[in-house]
């Protein structure tokens, strides 16, 4: 019966270590999708500047000829 509990401790401990594992994992990944996210909104602003920009460039060029 001792075998027994210690081996349904020994589980349970491990059942518990696991879950908290994937805790950490979790929120890591949660953590890292948000910062991609974050990136890709810096992308685009930086895209929507780059066009604008574009945009003056050639305005300028027909005013010029």
């Amino acid at each position: 019966d001792s075998t027994r509990q210690d081996s349904a401790c020994s589980l349970q401990w491990t059942i518990q270590m696991r879950d908290k594992q994937i805790t950490v994992i979790s929120e890591k990944l949660n953590s890292h999708l948000a910062l991609f996210n974050s990136v890709g909104k810096e992308v685009a602003a930086v895209k929507q500047v780059l066009g604008d920009v574009e945009c003056l460039v050639g305005e300028k060029e027909n005013s010029l000829i």
